[in-house]
């Protein structure tokens, strides 16, 4: 029987989603609408040569209905401003016709240098399958990348060196 691609492809996202015995899926953080608003402070020093901040954990979900075969399966994610960030070596995905298959991208940490829409793209033999999510503040004047901030190192305190004593 011929391999038929899926027309369609379902996508979640949530902080962390985990497979359990019997193949249920345990889903933790589910962000509904495709719509991530940080909350609280973010953090104002970052490490030597990063920009932006990152989440320590995000998973995608692709939940695959319909199609059947043996598919060379790969994926991209691309930040706000199409740049790779990050990409899955390829493997191979089998899936049967009357069967729903899932695939779980666990990313962490979660590298976040500009808030806007990021995309996810699951790429099944040579058909590309786009999700798309939004990462952005809830405070509106919260904006990323941050501008350069020089790293603080710890100084050894100097303290005055006593005189030893001669025995």
């Amino acid at each position: 029987m011929p391999k038929m691609l899926p027309k369609r492809i379902h996508f979640l996202i949530a902080d962390a989603i985990r497979e359990e015995t019997g193949g249920k899926l345990t889903v933790m953080g589910l962000y509904a609408g495709n719509d991530i608003r940080l909350q609280g402070p973010l953090p104002t020093e970052i490490p030597d040569g990063m920009k932006g901040i990152a989440i320590p954990s995000l998973a995608i979900l692709a939940i695959i209905t319909d199609g059947h075969g043996e598919f060379r399966t790969q994926f991209y994610l691309y930040d706000p401003n199409d740049k790779l960030l990050g990409q899955g070596a390829a493997s191979k995905l089998s899936k049967g016709k009357d069967t729903t298959q899932n695939m779980l991208f666990p990313i962490m940490p979660f590298p976040v240098p500009a808030f806007g829409r990021f995309r996810f793209v699951l790429q099944l033999d040579n058909q590309k399958y786009d999700y798309s999510f939004t990462i952005r503040h809830q405070d509106p004047t919260v904006h990323l990348p941050f501008p350069e901030v020089p790293v603080k190192t710890k100084r050894k305190s100097r303290q005055p060196q006593r005189p030893r004593s001669k025995a």
